[in-house]
């Protein structure tokens, strides 16, 4: 926390100011505040600031700072005026909260997204057809598909990149499926199964996800329940068929196709199920 005097000149500062800007308080007091400003910001900004206490009204921002040594900090800041009998200021009292460590944590999201969008850029394109998503440690979506955009119903990456992958989910899905879930990625393991989410018209639908922890981000896949169910048809069949005339393969091809009709059932039952 400190004071200036309605010209800028420092009356008071806190000790936590003074550990901040590496300046003793001998040093500050008498001042001008300007002497911890950075080259961040534009003459502009300070002129509309100081307009602003001036006229008695209370300003906030994010401001760069510049410490004694030379190292930059950033500050969330409050300036309150304090007016006399006139209604004009005598002196400003300003509150500063140091947010440094969110605004690198920020620039390093900003500078990932920007790598990560230009990696995908380079996938192959039956890649960029899958609905595929890829989050950090923590499920935070750091880039998509435009297909995934697509089915979830997220018109702009903006809306939905830097969000937490919980955006997605919905009621309807039991919380043991992700416990299950984020116990087997955090073994480093692929987690594979069917999940009802909501897309952003908060339409609930069932999907099939596949997660795949890679390094230290999980790529993940998520496909309509029947076009995932097609799929695994597909292959299936693709693997086993060609086996039939086989008879020690014969029981194997029963029991997929068992599998499979099984599977196809409970999926009747979710999607009919009343709501």
């Amino acid at each position: 926390m400190s004071e200036t005097d309605p010209e800028g000149r420092i009356l008071f500062v806190n000790d936590e100011a003074t550990y901040i800007w590496g300046y003793s308080r001998e040093e500050l007091l008498g001042q001008p505040h300007s002497l911890i400003r950075s080259d961040a910001h534009p003459p502009r900004f300070f002129e509309r600031m100081w307009d602003r206490i001036k006229s008695g009204f209370v300003w906030q921002g994010e401001v760069q700072n510049r410490a004694k040594d030379g190292t930059p900090f950033w500050v969330h800041l409050t300036i309150t005026p304090v007016l006399d009998a006139e209604g004009k200021p005598y002196k400003y009292i300003g509150v500063a909260f140091d947010i440094t460590r969110q605004k690198i944590q920020a620039q390093r999201l900003k500078e990932a997204l920007r790598q990560l969008e230009a990696q995908t850029q380079e996938l192959p394109t039956y890649l960029q057809r899958l609905p595929w998503f890829l989050t950090d440690k923590q499920g935070t979506l750091l880039s998509a598909s435009p297909a995934f955009l697509e089915l979830t119903g997220y018109e702009k990456p903006e809306l939905v990149l830097g969000q937490n992958a919980r955006i997605l989910r919905s009621p309807q899905t039991p919380d043991y499926v992700f416990l299950d879930l984020w116990a087997t990625i955090g073994r480093g393991k692929p987690w594979m199964g069917f999940l009802t989410n909501r897309d952003a018209h908060g339409v609930d639908r069932l999907q099939f996800l596949a997660i795949f922890p890679v390094e230290d981000r999980y790529l993940a896949v998520l496909l309509p329940a029947q076009e995932a169910c097609d799929a695994l048809k597909a292959e299936w069949m693709k693997n086993y068929a060609p086996l039939e005339t086989l008879q020690e393969y014969q029981l194997l091809l029963q029991a997929k196709e068992y599998e499979l009709e099984e599977l196809e059932r409970i999926l009747h039952q979710l999607q009919n199920r009343p709501q």
